[in-house]
């Protein structure tokens, strides 16, 4: 919910290649914003999501990210890292990935009170991520 799908940077080089390749083809997909948007983003999913929902872990989530970004430079910039976890999703997946613009459609929905359209888009954040998820439990 920090971060905007055109602050994102995708290079799709080799999954799994080893340090013979340069690092600037190196794969990886990683999103940055400034401290101020993202702390803006926050604060407005904060409010979307208390108005809308029960507090429970959502409600709760949202809290413990907006707190941490207060113990940061207001000037810093807050990147998210997919890190190896690009080495597990296929060029397509990348590509395709609208996990942020999925996540910024359900709180408008959430917005206007449409709860069954946004748990829709939720979901579909969800079932992208599961099969990443699940390689936690694997190990």
């Amino acid at each position: 919910l920090l971060f905007d799908r055109t602050e994102r940077e995708l290079v799709l080089g080799p999954r799994f290649g080893g340090d013979d390749v340069p690092a600037a083809e190196r794969r990886r997909c990683l999103y940055v914003t400034t401290m101020a948007q993202a702390r803006r983003r926050a604060a407005r999913a904060l409010n979307v999501v208390r108005r809308a929902l029960e507090d429970g872990p959502v409600v709760a989530g949202i809290e413990a990210v907006a707190r941490w970004l207060e113990e940061f430079h207001p000037h810093a910039l807050v990147e998210l890292d997919y890190g190896g976890m690009v080495h597990l999703l296929t060029d397509e997946e990348l590509t395709d990935d609208e996990s942020t613009a999925l996540v910024a459609k359900a709180l408008r929905l959430l917005e206007h009170n449409d709860t069954d359209a946004a748990g829709e888009a939720y979901e579909r954040v969800m079932a992208y991520w599961q099969p990443v998820q699940q390689h936690e439990t694997v190990n």
